[in-house]
């Protein structure tokens, strides 16, 4: 039974280590501050060049961490094989998140087009928006066992409430600056505690 609970604390330490570089918590950060920068929320209205210009940087951020990733977090860390309770986890966790994320598009395209919320308030549909985006990053942090990852849905979720009741994005910028802080910070700590590996070298979860 002791040994049982010692290879499970030994997978879930295993397993949740490929967060502890951080470059999650810059991207979600970055994507944020690409958010506020594209103007969707305050006076005016975002013109088509800052809009080009906010996909290309959510690009640039997507594959950059990417490359991050494979050429400096992997080397030093090798690569991971989940155990079997992991993956049936993960499994049962992305049925669900697909579910969620399909009835949060629903919610999106019905706050866009005032289809069924004549009853609802600008600040109730902030607050159901906001809950459709925190509620499945909240449970991705909880079949990864992802701590930080409920800060990342709170301050997401909050940003979009706020932004979207007030029409500000100064909330999507704090969130942004905040997590991306964060992130660096991390990730430096990690290439500094962390010397590259053998090429070919493997670390596979008990």
């Amino acid at each position: 039974m002791g040994q049982a609970l010692d290879l499970k604390r030994l997978e879930k330490k295993t397993f949740t280590s490929r967060f502890q570089d951080g470059l999650i918590d810059l991207q979600i950060g970055l994507c944020l501050v690409l958010v506020w920068f594209a103007g969707f929320f305050g006076p005016g209205t975002a013109g088509p060049v800052r809009i080009k210009l906010v996909w290309i940087g959510f690009v640039v951020v997507i594959i950059g961490v990417g490359l991050l990733k494979r050429y400096l977090t992997h080397p030093r860390m090798g690569t991971f094989q989940a155990a079997p309770a992991r993956k049936k986890r993960l499994r049962i966790g992305a049925w669900v998140l697909f579910v969620l994320v399909l009835a949060q598009v629903g919610l999106v395209v019905v706050q866009a087009t005032d289809l069924g919320l004549s009853g609802f308030d600008r600040l109730q549909g902030a607050v159901l928006i906001g809950l459709a985006f925190t509620i499945p990053w909240a449970f991705f942090a909880w079949a990864s066992d992802f701590e930080r990852g409920y800060l990342q849905a709170l301050l997401l979720g909050g940003s979009i409430a706020v932004g979207i009741t007030f029409d500000d994005g100064t909330a999507f910028l704090l969130s942004g600056v905040l997590l991306s802080i964060i992130g660096l910070a991390l990730f430096v700590r990690f290439l500094i505690a962390n010397p590259q590996l053998p090429e070919g070298h493997d670390a596979a979860a008990a």
